[in-house]
């Protein structure tokens, strides 16, 4: 929604692609990658939405029944196969897991199943095939996923012990002669996950190849002009600790004790604002000025939580654990008109060991020297 960000982006990639093709071998080396990405992502928005609904996990919205449905449908099956060809969720010890799931009482709540199945009825239909299989089984014709999701769920058995114990006896079989619709659902959503998932795995490690590619194109182009994207490989990203603007005005740079205390009290120790108790009860032996978070605009990504933060002499100031709202657009543009990445501040985390939590060993560990 944001046209600045997308016309940058927009500009960026358009002046990236007309330098590729400016030279012969970079043409040739790499010239296909954009076309091979677009078809790529245009397969994937056919099979994710596919592969997320006939998902038993999928989000939210697999009700309790169809979760035993599935693992029914599934450790049946697996049983049927050797052990190197079983999927993972029903292999060794995750095997015996699921005997122990289906082979005890499992109370379940039929209203809450028939809502449950009811959104994903109408999730399925808004963006399925009206002739894909699970659609298929799961509404009959003239059927409202309301209604679908009341039969379903009234007319299944999988709450019952008994039953799912006399099934696993039958052996796979059993399934093609059941009556009971949500198995008969579950089976049917279990062939085309199964199915979807071993696509989408092959999408994603041909996209993984492209993603490469373009990587090499960068820098043929680039060189060390660009920092690197985040790979999970060891690197340093530049910034500088800078205020925002934020909600008419502008966010300090810096957080400290007396910020934590003061939204406890204003916020009469409410949760999310309620202090832990030992903060509470040690209140008067905190230096409330000291800094516990900063802001910087050091460009970080999912997975750099934890990485240090460090100023130019290489000293550890901090440990980065966030960013603000407003930095979610940079995994598409960098920018630091506002985007910020949060850290927790190395003198706030002293002050917490050495007043808060009185951990004096860890604290001279750290330090190097004897605390006072």
């Amino acid at each position: 929604n944001d046209t600045l960000l997308l016309g940058r982006k927009l500009r960026w990639e358009r002046e990236f692609r007309q330098k590729v093709e400016a030279y012969a071998k970079l043409r040739e080396s790499y010239g296909d990658i954009w076309d091979r990405i677009a078809r790529i992502q245009a397969e994937k928005l056919t099979v994710a939405p596919a592969l997320n609904l006939t998902d038993p996990r999928f989000f939210g919205f697999a009700a309790p029944h169809m979760q035993l449905a599935s693992l029914l449908v599934g450790l049946m099956h697996a049983r049927g196969q050797p052990e190197e060809q079983r999927p993972q969720e029903f292999s060794g010890e995750n095997l015996s897991r699921v005997e122990q799931i289906l082979g005890r009482p499992t109370p379940l709540d039929p209203e809450t199943g028939v809502q449950l199945t009811e959104v994903r009825l109408e999730l399925a239909r808004e963006f399925l095939p009206a002739d894909h299989p699970p659609v298929r089984e799961a509404l009959r014709p003239g059927e409202t996923p309301a209604q679908a999701a009341q039969r379903l769920i009234r007319g299944t058995r999988v709450g019952d012990v008994a039953f799912r114990q006399g099934l696993l006896g039958a052996g796979i079989s059993a399934l093609d002669t059941t009556s009971d619709p949500l198995l008969r659902l579950a089976r049917v959503m279990e062939t085309e996950y199964r199915r979807l998932a071993a696509r989408s795995a092959e999408l994603n490690a041909s996209e993984a190849v492209q993603e490469e590619r373009l990587a090499k194109a960068l820098f043929a182009v680039f060189g060390t002009q660009l920092p690197p994207d985040a790979t999970f490989t060891l690197r340093i990203s530049d910034g500088v600790v800078r205020r925002y603007p934020y909600n008419g005005t502008v966010a300090s740079p810096f957080t400290s004790f007396y910020g934590l205390y003061e939204r406890a009290n204003n916020f009469k120790n409410e949760m999310p604002w309620t202090l832990p108790r030992t903060f509470a009860e040690r209140r008067s032996a905190v230096n409330l000025s000291v800094p516990l978070n900063f802001v910087a605009t050091t460009d970080i990504t999912g997975g750099n939580s934890g990485s240090p933060m460090i100023d130019r002499e290489g000293r550890i100031v901090g440990i980065a654990f966030d960013g603000n709202i407003e930095q979610l657009p940079n995994e598409f543009v960098y920018m630091t008109e506002a985007g910020r990445s949060i850290g927790v501040h190395s003198a706030g985390i002293l002050e917490a060991l050495r007043n808060v939590y009185q951990a004096k060993s860890l604290l001279d560990e750290l330090t190097g020297s004897p605390s006072r």
